[in-house]
């Protein structure tokens, strides 16, 4: 699994839809990929540059959102990527750092990029909970995800837990089991902990950690910076707070070289 096999997904998902799409890790993009499949033959755009482009602007309606780069000049994808390359929900610590290692990217750049899950909801893992976030201000790209998903669990959002899913610490945020394991594992507890309440850091560094994906596997001369159509992403000036009846006692931290989160109470 090199690094040219984990490039070419993001190309091959909407150039081979009709293989990928059959993927249960691909379940839920159905829409997405047609909707980008036809903008991109209207307007003879490589299918790489569309995902990435439809990317940056997607986020830059996300207060306190970096603004990504774009970069366009992708070649087209010559075959569908092999099955088993995209990270789950299910996977351990362990696998996930790993898979994204043998692509090129450190543990700190996984645990960086799940902070795409800021923004996030589930659909699939649990049908029922459908549009659940993934934690309290899914409006907004802010560290407030990487307090919630250290925060002990006690419930689900639904009755029964589901494959893929963890316990949540309140009713109306869904819990990926990845992202528990990715916060608590003494490998990455670090990483995660740091990210609490410094929204500028997390925001560079996420900006710095898509950099790399969108260039994976391309020499950057190769391509064309049309980085000035992407809109700025408006401000948001909230700080990560902890949620009604919740504290420092109530962080489960893996990380004890660092200090329990100083934070305010909403």
């Amino acid at each position: 699994m090199g690094l040219r096999d984990f490039r070419r997904r993001w190309c091959s998902l909407v150039a081979f839809s009709d293989v990928e799409l059959a993927s249960p890790a691909n379940e839920g993009l159905r829409g997405i990929v047609n909707s980008l499949k036809r903008v991109a033959d209207a307007h003879n755009v490589s299918y790489g540059d569309i995902v990435q482009f439809a990317g940056a602007v997607g986020l830059s309606n996300c207060p306190g959102a970096p603004r990504l780069g774009f970069f366009s000049g992708r070649p087209a994808a010559t075959a569908p990527a092999p099955p088993g390359l995209f990270p789950a929900p299910t996977d351990t610590a362990q696998a996930l750092v790993s898979r994204m290692r043998d692509a090129g990217f450190s543990a700190e750049d996984t645990v960086v990029l799940l902070g795409a899950h800021s923004i996030g909801r589930q659909h699939t893992i649990d049908p029922a909970a459908n549009g659940t976030p993934l934690d309290s201000t899914p409006g907004a790209f802010d560290s407030q995800f990487y307090l919630e998903v250290l925060l002990k669990g006690t419930v689900y959002p639904r009755k029964a837990p589901h494959t893929g899913e963890a316990l949540s610490a309140t009713k109306d945020v869904f819990r990926l089991s990845s992202d528990a394991a990715i916060a608590r594992d003494p490998n990455t507890a670090c990483a995660w902990q740091s990210y609490i309440g410094d929204d500028d850091r997390m925001r560079e560094a996420f900006r710095k950690a898509m950099m790399k994906v969108a260039t994976l596997g391309h020499k950057i001369e190769d391509l064309v910076d049309c980085s000035h159509v992407i809109p700025v992403p408006s401000p948001w000036n909230k700080t990560a707070s902890y949620p009604a009846g919740f504290g420092p006692v109530k962080v489960e931290r893996s990380c004890r070289r660092l200090p329990p989160p100083k934070l305010a109470h909403t």
